[in-house]
């Protein structure tokens, strides 16, 4: 069986999995089936995570909890908050009477933006270049 429309696109994985219990437990498909409808529209971010933690793992509360806690650090790194990588002080900018100095300009949301993937990209070959526990 498959819930045609059902994806997880903007929802969190807490949320996506909770859809395809209420579906599934209304429809009476088997577990092995709910895994299946889970993975198959699971977002590719989440696929990969997935594919990390291994696929032979039970589809219960703990492994979304541990998919949970995966997003939660992704969205905390892409909107800056990672306390790792927080600069030890805080440097007061120089104050000037341009209106550009008064707002954030195009300049600087390009710079932070860049950062940030500059950021991501270096998470995740550090993450591709650790060996998993299948690889040991």
């Amino acid at each position: 069986m498959v819930f045609g429309t059902l994806t997880q696109r903007y929802d969190s994985v807490r949320d996506y999995y909770r859809k395809i219990d209420k579906y599934t437990r209304w429809s009476g498909i088997s577990d092995h089936e709910k895994k299946i409808q889970f993975l198959r529209d699971l977002s590719p971010e989440n696929k990969l995570e997935m594919k990390r933690l291994g696929l032979n793992r039970p589809l219960n509360d703990e492994l979304i909890e541990t998919l949970e806690q995966i997003e939660v650090k992704k969205n905390d790194m892409l909107l800056g908050e990672d306390i790792y990588n927080q600069p030890a002080t805080k440097i007061k900018p120089k104050e000037s009477s341009s209106p550009a100095s008064q707002g954030i300009i195009t300049e600087d949301v390009d710079r932070i933006v860049n950062s940030r993937i500059q950021a991501l990209q270096r998470g995740l070959q550090l993450q591709t270049s650790q060996p998993t526990q299948t690889d040991l």
